[in-house]
């Protein structure tokens, strides 16, 4: 699996304390459904 620069972020999302919801923003056709796929 290619690893992304997002799969760090969200990461670091989870691991804050205090996170909020959280907002997946971007172009279309970039991975963002398989990268949340994968985190969830």
């Amino acid at each position: 699996m290619l690893r992304r620069k997002a799969d760090d972020m969200l990461l670091e999302w989870k691991n804050r304390e205090g996170h909020q919801c959280l907002l997946v923003k971007g172009q279309r056709q970039v991975g963002k459904t398989f990268t949340i796929c994968n985190f969830g």
